[in-house]
């Protein structure tokens, strides 16, 4: 065999050599399984619905009950305001606005017993308010106020903020914008036989 004959030959083996490989890693690409797909990705869990507009907010029953009584006895806003919340003719005082028609709700609420009202026979019932511990109307204290103008001290005694609180969820949850109930005039005079529920049976 002479030299270009057998190169010839030796090439030839090769590109036989090569296309047999390039078959069998073609084919063993097309044998090996696809990857799997990629899972389906989770619905979102959807955020808590918040309260609808206008939506009234959960009683705190216990609160309303200590209310109540701080309303009654201790603060003794029923002076002025009276048991239905109606209004009560003081002698010498102008009437006390009826709370069942007041416009005052939550913080206002809060604020304007804690402060009483400028002027006015509506008390303060926080010690601290009108003070910079407990500014009052953005940030007003008593050096803002002129001669006569400061609130009177409460006809009964002073509470905290806490008790504020809870006179004010009594005020929201039983006189403002509602009619008086049986078991409300039934837990103000602690009994169901009580002459002046009889108009609520």
């Amino acid at each position: 065999m002479s030299f270009t004959s057998f190169t010839n030959h030796r090439r030839g083996a090769l590109a036989l050599l090569s296309a047999a490989f390039l078959a069998l890693s073609l084919g063993t690409a097309l044998a090996q399984p696809a990857p799997p797909a990629p899972a389906p990705a989770e619905p979102a869990v959807p955020a808590p619905a918040a309260p609808a507009a206008g939506e009234p907010a959960a009683i705190d029953q216990a609160s309303v009950d200590r209310g109540r009584l701080l309303y009654r006895d201790r603060a003794v806003c029923v002076f002025c305001h009276g048991w239905d919340g109606k209004g009560s003719l003081v002698e010498g005082e102008p009437p006390a606005p009826p709370l069942v028609t007041t416009p005052i709700e939550g913080e206002f609420l809060v604020e304007t017993i804690a402060c009483g009202r400028i002027n006015a026979t509506m008390p303060r019932h926080l010690r601290e308010s009108w003070s910079a511990r407990y500014p009052c109307y953005g940030g007003m204290t008593s050096a803002d106020l002129q001669p006569g103008e400061m609130p009177p001290n409460p006809r009964g005694a002073f509470l905290t903020m806490e008790q504020i609180q809870d006179v004010a969820n009594f005020v929201e949850a039983v006189f403002r914008n509602k009619e008086m109930t049986l078991e409300n005039c039934v837990a103000w005079f602690g009994r169901p036989d009580a002459p002046q529920c009889a108009q609520y049976r």
